[in-house]
């Protein structure tokens, strides 16, 4: 076991510092002098537990200027342990194997068969996690290693579990309930490694820091949430790493309250972000969302507007580059790069319980946030199911018709989970 989880760190690209570090936590955390603590360790490693999960997606892509249709047939295989609880200390370790069966006509951005259309599933295996916590101060959370950090919405941080290659973070971070109703995170990253891996190529499978997450939420009923956030982003170790350092500082709140038989809910996001480092495009933008939303009996509707701004010059837009992009800007993924001129999108959305699982059905315009170009349109559709919590099946359509960016894209999966 020994063997196969440093294997996996070479390959997984972990920096030697990140992961010794981790282990050297979990072993020498305990008083050195204490008594049994060579039982204590090993009673920790053998009441463990492992868990085992399969992953299978289906991906088929028509997109207008392509020569032919992508079909991609992947697997995940995911092999994960978590120790028991030591002091206060837990050991995650967490290894990936993406493999192609069947179907493999697609461009994976390493596979070179650029004459499909991109579905951005590269094949390997990859060390996804690797990280000690320390859960023995008060209202304090502390994770050393590769682990995941999704911030708020994952807006601007977060992963891509959309994909079969998730992004995670050679970090330390710190989540600290000052209060019932304050809570503070820090995160500092020094890696972030991305969903193109595990192995090199273009787009650049990660990113170098430093990287400072700093956000304090405050709740005061369920009715209303406000939080602060500033990300720093001083990115390099990649061609086009610069190109997305950047400093975001914003603010979001949100809530609800019932009305009679509906629920009400909302949120409101303002932030500013602009360039640092070595960033060779000098900018400053907004972002803005507004969102309203009713639910009642297994049956909701929202509708929503978002801005990300942009100057109609190259480089000058607001981007995300390490956020959970897929839930935003439509399933087809055509905005994940803000285009120069930035993007408002007008959207209404609506999900129900249907058939034992749950429906929904979205509906997108874009457009330019300068100049005003009418971008296109999108339809998203999905169907979940949850199959006595061990199997999980997702069927989705994504239908984006282009007007002033990009080429008409309609985009079909399946997924199918199982988890031991």
């Amino acid at each position: 076991m020994q063997g196969s989880v440093c294997e996996g760190a070479r390959r997984g690209g972990v920096r030697p510092p990140v992961l010794i570090a981790s282990v050297a936590v979990f072993v020498l955390g305990p008083p050195v002098g204490a008594q049994g603590v060579g039982t204590e360790i090993s009673r920790a490693f053998r009441d463990g537990e492992f868990s085992l999960d399969f992953r299978y997606r289906y991906e088929f892509v028509d997109q207008a200027g392509f020569p032919e249709d992508a079909n991609a047939s992947t697997l995940q295989t995911r092999l994960a342990y978590t120790s028991a609880p030591l002091r206060g200390f837990a050991l995650t370790l967490n290894v990936d194997n993406v493999h192609a069966i069947g179907a493999d006509d697609y461009n994976s951005t390493r596979n070179g068969k650029t004459r499909f259309p991109r579905v951005a599933d590269p094949t390997g295996t990859d060390l996804n996690l690797a990280s000690v916590s320390y859960t023995g101060l008060e209202g304090a959370t502390i994770v050393v290693g590769r682990q995941d950090l999704v911030r708020g919405n994952g807006r601007f941080v977060g992963d891509t579990m959309w994909r079969q290659n998730e992004t995670t973070y050679d970090a330390a971070s710190i989540s600290y309930d000052v209060s019932e109703r304050l809570n503070v995170f820090y995160g500092y990253a020094d890696r972030v490694k991305r969903l193109f891996g595990p192995d090199p190529g273009s787009p650049s499978h990660a990113f170098g820091g430093p990287i400072h997450l700093l956000d304090a939420t405050y709740t005061s009923s369920p009715f209303f949430s406000v939080v602060g956030y500033g990300y720093w982003l001083d990115l390099d170790d990649a061609p086009e790493a610069a190109f997305f350092s950047s400093r975001t500082i914003g603010t979001r709140v949100n809530g609800g309250r019932l009305l009679g038989s509906w629920s009400l809910s909302y949120a409101a996001e303002y932030a500013r972000q602009a360039s640092i480092g070595d960033n060779p495009n000098d900018y400053g933008t907004d972002f803005y969302g507004l969102e309203v939303g009713l639910q009642r009996d297994g049956l909701g509707i929202r509708v929503g507007y978002e801005l990300y701004g942009g100057s109609n010059e190259p480089g000058r837009a607001l981007q995300a580059p390490i956020a959970r992009a897929h839930p935003f800007r439509g399933w087809a993924d055509k905005f994940v790069v803000t285009p120069p001129a930035g993007v408002e999108d007008f959207y209404i959305a609506a999900d129900v319980d249907f058939l034992r699982g749950r429906f929904v059905a979205a509906y997108h315009d874009f457009s330019a946030e300068t100049g005003g170009v009418d971008y296109g349109d999108e339809l998203d559709l999905s169907l979940t199911w949850r199959i006595a919590e061990r199997y999980g099946l997702f069927v989705g359509l994504a239908r984006y018709n282009a007007k002033g960016f990009s080429t008409d894209t309609d985009k079909v999966w399946l997924i199918l989970t199982v988890g031991f």
